[in-house]
């Protein structure tokens, strides 16, 4: 034993002379030039070189930095390839440890006792030199760094397989992580996808229902303007049927012809537009007389004074005389064929004869001409009309002077009797019929008989009254096509309004839809980000510990292959302790459930849907708001009316008023004093604060004294409140109403002519009741009745509200 050591100490006192022997040639060899130092130089970090190698070799230095290729345990330094040659070399170097490369060998001496540092001791985890085991660490259990290392060397085994055991579940955490992540967004593009088409279709079926609503509102336009232009056209014909009739009417009432306008009346008088006489222009001339008396041929001679004058003139008239009296005999002989053969318009003999439907003959020429004259007047004596040219003899000649001349007539043969070919100039009241003088005597006798002049002038006293009809008939009937017209256009106003309201509702609609999608996806892909943020959070982390532990692995691997004992005996500790990491056994990303999110986002777009078109309703009954005011005269004594007509409460002293038939007694009720009989009409009344009401139309004719019954049946169409929070609607049976909430003001439609009664929440915008199918005959009059007071719980006034859009 103590020769060992002694030997021990003597070979380790060898080999420090030998490195002290060594550390002082090499403190005076530049490792450049590998010589002693010229002119030496220390640079920054305290190394030592020739100022010539050192300066001319800088920039090469800078550029070329060799790696050094071992390290020297007994020198403690670290040398290149060039610089490692002498301990290759050298005698006195060989027998130096030569490892890899290492940083601070200074650090492998004791830095209490300046010894290297050799031995392991086990106590105290540490490293040690020969004195430690004699001083400080007498007695521990101290073994060489080589038996150590090696133990060493196999845990850092262990622990980089567990390293690479973790890492490689963190690995794994991410790939699971990264499949959550990509069906999370598959989900949401399918979940997107999903709701696009649904809201697509959405819109579709938007823009589907505006052009049926369009296409809808656009033919009942068209039938309406078509049923009023075939009124407009009915009655314009009614129109030129009356007005034709008007014009024969006052056409007769101006005539002078007693007997046409007698015989005609009847026709006339009897107002039937169906049928409508036409009369063709009167183009009638009268025959004329066929003979004319020629002037007398007596003529005295007296002979000339000259000879021969007397002859010559004698001659003459004896030429002109013979002439004279052969034209005479001529006519004389003619005349007796004058009714066959002579023209009555151009009084000689026919040229070109033509005979008329009635038998009478004519020259062509003439009867052509004069059938383009008018006549200009009728002779009822003569029975013929004549034109200007041949009226001239009844106003000329004294025997046609007396003759009755009136504005051109047809069918003069018309004016005798067909019995007895008598001039009809009496008619006969009994009979409504013109007659002769015999007529009279015979098939009349006995009868109520007038001149045709008196009879004239009262039918002509009817004919005034009937045209006064026709006029009426007429007026009424232009009148009424400026209503039709009037009704089209307003008709087309609201069409068009109509119309544009849908386009504004259907807009609306569909950016709502737009919109709803919209949230929709931006809600998937939100929750998708939050989803991808998370998760990559965790891959950040993940990522960062596998980082950590790789670094660490290559820490561990590169001690593992380091073949300095003491090194890795020094830098195990830290190594053997594993980094920090997170327990991930519990943590997963779970890709958000969009389940319902589709059925969600629609649920909602459908009551705000059913929310904005409620909105719309009232807005569009809104615009048939009236002004109503009640009416004092049909109130309770008990109500009190304000001033203004607009409230009414229920007192409790009852007035002495007049009991008029309108009054309701004993029924709190009153009415207002407009009434409505055709169209819409809309109000509101405010019914904050009570808890009985009632409100509504009723019709005109209704029970207003004794026991009332408000059923549609009887006239009332209400609905009110009860008992606090029981609404109800009056009817056969009574109708309860589920309100989801007390209504402070109702507002109240009717359509007329649609038959509808409708009541709406004002301030929830919702449909409360209507009444359809109601079949109105009668005025309909605003309802009210505020009921009694209940000992001051339902003393708020019912309260008439001018009307506001307020959405």
């Amino acid at each position: 034993g103590p020769h060992f050591r002694w030997l021990k100490f003597a070979l380790h006192l060898d080999f420090t002379c030998s490195s002290l022997q060594y550390k002082a040639e090499h403190q005076f060899l530049c490792s450049i030039c590998l010589d002693v130092f010229t002119d030496p130089v220390a640079i920054p970090c305290g190394h030592n070189f020739c100022e010539t190698y050192i300066f001319n070799t800088r920039t090469e230095l800078k550029q070329q930095v060799s790696k050094p290729g071992e390290s020297c345990l007994v020198c403690l330094a670290s040398y290149c390839v060039t610089h490692l040659e002498p301990h290759l070399t050298k005698s006195g170097l060989k027998g130096h440890q030569l490892i890899d490369p290492v940083e601070n060998l200074e650090g492998r001496m004791c830095t209490k006792h300046n010894k290297l540092l050799e031995l392991f001791c086990k106590t105290n985890q540490m490293c040690v030199c020969m004195l430690c085991t004699v001083l400080d660490h007498k007695g521990h259990s101290v073994v060489l760094l080589k038996e150590e290392y090696k133990g060493k060397k196999a845990e850092l085994g262990k622990k980089d397989a567990e390293i690479q055991q973790i890492i490689q579940k963190r690995r794994l955490k991410i790939q699971e992580m990264k499949r959550s992540v990509e069906l999370s967004k598959k989900d949401a593009d399918r979940e997107i996808a999903a709701g696009v088409q649904v809201f697509s279709a959405l819109k579709e079926s938007v823009e589907r229902s505006q052009a049926e609503l369009i296409d809808t509102i656009k033919e009942k336009q068209r039938q309406r303007e078509k049923q009023a232009k075939c009124f407009i056209k009915e009655l314009e014909q009614e129109i030129s049927e009356l007005e034709k009739r008007s014009s024969e009417v006052e056409q007769l009432s101006q005539s002078e012809d007693h007997l046409h306008l007698v015989q005609s009346f009847p026709s006339l008088n009897t107002i039937n537009i169906s049928e409508v006489t036409k009369r063709s222009p009167l183009h009638i001339c009268k025959l004329f007389n066929l003979f004319q008396s020629f002037p007398s041929l007596n003529a005295s001679i007296r002979p000339p004074s000259y000879e021969g004058t007397v002859v010559r003139a004698v001659n003459q008239l004896e030429e002109t005389l013979s002439k004279q009296m052969k034209k005479l005999l001529e006519l004389k002989r003619v005349q007796q064929y004058a009714v066959d053969f002579l023209c009555s318009i151009c009084l000689d003999v026919f040229t070109d004869p033509v005979t008329i439907p009635c038998g009478h003959n004519f020259c062509k020429t003439c009867i052509t001409q004069h059938w383009s004259v008018n006549a200009l007047k009728s002779c009822l004596v003569c029975l013929a009309s004549d034109c200007e040219t041949h009226l001239e003899p009844h106003l000329t000649a004294k025997q046609l002077k007396r003759h009755q001349l009136i504005d051109p007539v047809e069918n003069l043969e018309g004016r005798m009797c067909t019995k007895h070919d008598k001039l009809l100039e009496l008619f006969c009241k009994t009979d409504q019929m013109c007659v002769c003088m015999l007529c009279t005597v015979l098939d009349h006798q006995g009868h109520s008989v007038v001149p045709l002049k008196e009879e004239y002038e009262g039918k002509k006293v009817e004919l005034g009254k009937t045209d006064a009809e026709i006029q009426q008939m007429i007026q009424k009937r232009r009148l009424k096509i400026q209503e039709m017209k009037r009704s089209v256009e307003l008709s087309k106003k609201d069409a068009d309004r109509e119309i544009a309201a849908g386009v504004q509702v259907f807009s609306a609609l569909k950016e709502s839809v737009e919109r709803s999608q919209a949230e929709l996806i931006d809600t998937i892909k939100e929750k998708q980000r939050e989803t991808e943020k998370q998760a990559e959070g965790f891959i950040k982390e993940l990522q960062q510990e596998i980082s950590e532990l790789e670094e660490r692995s290559s820490e561990v691997e590169q001690l593992s292959q380091s073949e300095d004992h003491l090194h890795l005996l020094q830098s195990s500790p830290s190594l053997n302790a594993a980094p920090p990491t997170k327990d991930w056994t519990g943590v997963s990303i779970r890709p958000p459930s969009y389940e319902g999110t589709v059925v969600r986002a629609v649920n909602q777009l459908e009551e705000t849907l059913s929310n904005q078109m409620k909105k719309v309703e009232l807005k569009r009954v809104q615009q048939y708001a009236v002004d109503v005011t009640l009416d004092p005269d049909t109130a309770h004594p008990k109500l009190i009316l304000s001033d203004d007509g607009k409230q009414v409460s229920c007192g409790y002293v009852e007035k002495k008023l007049p009991d008029n038939p309108e009054r309701f007694d004993p029924c709190i009720y009153v009415i207002a004093k407009q009434s409505f009989s055709s169209g819409r009409f809309y109000y509101e009344v405010q019914v904050k604060g009570k808890t009985h009401w009632t409100l509504g139309v009723a019709r005109e004719l209704i029970n207003r004294k004794g026991v009332i019954t408000q059923r549609p049946q009887d006239g009332y169409w209400t609905i009110g409140l009860r008992n606090k929070n029981e609404y109800y609607a009056p009817a056969d049976p009574s109708i309860r109403l589920s309100l989801k909430r007390r209504p402070e003001k109702v507002g109240v439609f009717v359509d007329y002519e649609e038959g509808l009664v409708s009541f709406y929440d004002f301030d929830a915008a919702a449909l409360i009741y209507s009444f359809t199918g109601c079949c109105f005959t009668q005025k309909l009059y605003p309802f009210f009745s505020p009921c009694v007071s209940g000992g001051g719980k339902n003393s708020a006034p019912l309260m008439i509200s001018p009307v506001s859009e307020t959405f």
